[in-house]
């Protein structure tokens, strides 16, 4: 196994952890997987993942993040409030609106207006 990682490292090196961890929530935008599921998809380890991504900088929940916030800013320019929450796989509206006004600084509302502009 650890054979493996190092080929599939060794391969991906002009390829950035991140971009490939990114991709791979990409292609799950509805419900966005789980680390030791992204590390299965990548032929890693989780422990293998984690430690990759420290090394260049972030984490796994950091990157997720990310993803949902650039999903949830392109959804809210055309959808309500609670079908974002819901595409995003968040368990209800103000779930979604906590972490979005954590993650971003306002609330959806606040950034409709403002995007609005």
């Amino acid at each position: 196994m650890r054979l493996a990682e190092n080929v599939l490292a060794e391969t991906y090196a002009g390829y950035g952890i991140q971009q490939r961890v990114t991709e791979v929530l990409l292609q799950y935008v509805n419900a966005l997987p789980q680390a030791p599921e992204v590390a299965r998809i990548l032929n890693l380890s989780e422990r293998s993942l984690r430690r990759q991504l420290h090394a260049s900088g972030t984490s796994f929940g950091a990157l997720a993040d990310q993803v949902r916030l650039k999903l949830a800013c392109a959804y809210l320019s055309e959808l309500p409030v609670r079908d974002v929450a819901e595409l995003l796989g968040y368990h209800d509206a103000s779930t979604f609106r906590r972490a979005f006004r954590r993650l971003v600084g306002v609330t959806p509302a606040q950034f409709i207006r403002s995007s609005s502009r």
